[in-house]
């Protein structure tokens, strides 16, 4: 799986978090093998993850194009496709995330806005793998579940993971 982080708001951390973001998203394709909740889902590959931040303004337009739900939120995910790709095409899964919300939800856990956007980025990956917390409150127990596992095994055990 091949991972990408793009930057669509000018609300950008400096450097340094972006580097240490950039480490984590690159993390994320040994997770698939490393967990089987994530390996049972045998999505087919060659596999690609978009992640992209974005402003208030732009998640609020895609969330109501796509969920009809005319608001701002934090992540939205359009995982990757259990069917085989075409010849030559790339199973991709897109995360948008809102700085912009991050960062007020950042300082209202009291916490640095890159653990934020890391905790969002995993809330994400694990919806790119069919995982949906508001199908349920078991789904949902067990999203909370495979979100702490990961932020353990990427060494951001501290944290505590945050869900729609």
């Amino acid at each position: 799986m091949t991972t990408r982080i793009y930057w669509d708001t000018g609300n950008k951390p400096d450097r340094k978090e972006v580097n240490i973001l950039a480490s984590v998203a690159a993390e994320l394709d040994s997770m698939i093998e490393k967990f089987p909740f994530l390996y049972s889902k045998a999505f087919p590959d060659p596999m690609e993850l978009n992640i992209i931040m974005v402003d208030d303004l732009k998640i609020r337009e895609l969330n109501t194009n796509f969920r009809e739900k005319n608001e701002s939120t934090d992540v939205l995910t359009f995982p990757f496709s259990s069917a085989p790709p075409h010849p030559g095409e790339i199973n991709t899964a897109e995360i948008y995330i809102s700085v912009d919300t991050a960062l007020r939800q950042s300082l209202g856990q009291k916490l640095t806005l890159i653990d934020e956007l890391i905790i969002l980025t995993i809330h994400g990956f694990l919806h790119a793998f069919d995982y949906d917390h508001e199908r349920s409150e078991k789904c949902s127990l067990e999203m909370k579940q495979h979100e702490q596992e990961i932020l353990n095994a990427i060494g951001s055990d501290k944290l505590i993971p945050l869900t729609n």
